[in-house]
């Protein structure tokens, strides 16, 4: 990896709160001395990670005084190779200068990876979500792959040799390997009853369909998929996030059907299960609801199911669940990165007018 000059800088405690991360004013710094990155563990981060960090060779040298002008701020994570957990370290903030050639830190001591976290994340304007995927045998494949590659590619830097991943995703099932569609086995990152001991900590759960087939056991015998879906959807809104997200693919809208929690909604499936959708409805919506309207869309923003902390979200069939994904990901995040993401995917997006 090509070396990096760099400069330590420790700020003085009057200097500045390190805390504010948009820093715009003349701030005077005690120079420590000059320094290269000498080595990288794992994967590193772009600035503002805490999930790995860089280490470097300090020099030393007698200390200068100098004045910078701080435009914009970031942070690595320094540590030691022997103990990185506990090791004395800084906590760096990068600023670029008038002078095109050098590069400045400044920054903070901090003792332990636990204290740089908790002086980083409170002004910390990024959000991560958690995502369930829900997997079942005989599960259509584009019914859940779609979903996660869409979301895969999101990520606050946008670097895709370092990304900062705005979603992460974990693969539910009932055990810990399952075949879906077309004899494709998939390992499962949670099993459901683990799932549903954590189902707080999920914003997303997504809801992949299947063949009628493979779908009429899970509808008829009450399983704990179902009991899965219906603890979610209970859910109250994510007090750091906000709303939570109910995405069902294809057929997977029989499975919200089936758990109850479609009554009053409008939703959408595969065309050729519009009917089968209304029935499933009729059949387990709770007594004196309204009945669940079904429409022939792409993809549908139903609104909020009525406990009012989960917004529900259905596609239509199969390739559905892409365009659906990509309209998720510009309500969380802004139209530009969803079309930064289909540029990436070189995928046409067939956004629907709400």
């Amino acid at each position: 990896m090509r070396s990096l000059n760099v400069i330590y800088l420790h700020a003085r405690a009057s200097c500045t709160n390190i805390r504010d991360r948009s820093i715009s004013k003349r701030t005077t710094v005690d120079i420590i001395g000059p320094a290269k990155i000498s080595s990288r563990i794992g994967e590193c981060g772009d600035h503002g990670s805490t999930k790995s960090g860089s280490y470097f060779r300090r020099s030393q040298h007698s200390q200068k005084r100098a004045e910078v002008k701080c435009t914009s701020t970031s942070a690595f994570l320094i540590s030691s190779k022997q103990n990185p957990e506990s090791a004395r370290g800084i906590l760096l903030l990068f600023i670029p200068l008038t002078l095109p050639s050098k590069d400045i830190y400044f920054g903070t001591s901090f003792k332990t990876r636990s204290q740089f976290i908790a002086i980083m994340s409170p002004e910390s304007s990024n959000k991560y979500y958690k995502v369930g995927v829900l997997l079942f045998p005989g599960a259509d494949i584009l019914d859940f792959a779609g979903p996660i590659e869409v979301l895969s590619h999101v990520s606050h830097n946008r670097n895709p040799e370092r990304p900062d991943r705005m979603f992460e995703i974990k693969t539910v099932a009932c055990s810990p390997a399952i075949r879906a569609a077309n004899s494709l086995t998939v390992h499962a990152d949670l099993l459901l009853p683990d799932a549903v001991d954590q189902i707080s900590e999920f914003h997303i759960l997504v809801i992949p369909g299947g063949p009628p087939s493979v779908l009429q056991p899970l509808i008829e015998n009450n399983v704990p998929e179902l009991d899965l879906i219906r603890n979610f959807a209970a859910l109250p809104a994510d007090s750091s996030s906000g709303t939570r997200i109910l995405l069902s693919v294809c057929t997977g809208a029989f499975l919200l059907g089936a758990a109850g929690v479609l009554g009053g909604m409008t939703v959408t499936t595969h065309h050729h299960g519009l009917d089968r959708l209304r029935d499933i409805c009729a059949r387990t919506n709770a007594p004196g609801e309204p009945a669940t309207t079904v429409l022939h869309k792409r993809y549908l923003n139903g609104g909020l199911l009525k406990g009012g902390g989960v917004q529900l979200l259905t596609a239509g069939g199969v390739s559905s669940g892409l365009d659906a994904t990509c309209y998720l990901v510009s309500q969380l995040t802004t139209p530009d990165m969803a079309a930064f993401i289909t540029r990436v995917m070189e995928y046409d997006w067939r956004e629907i007018e709400e």
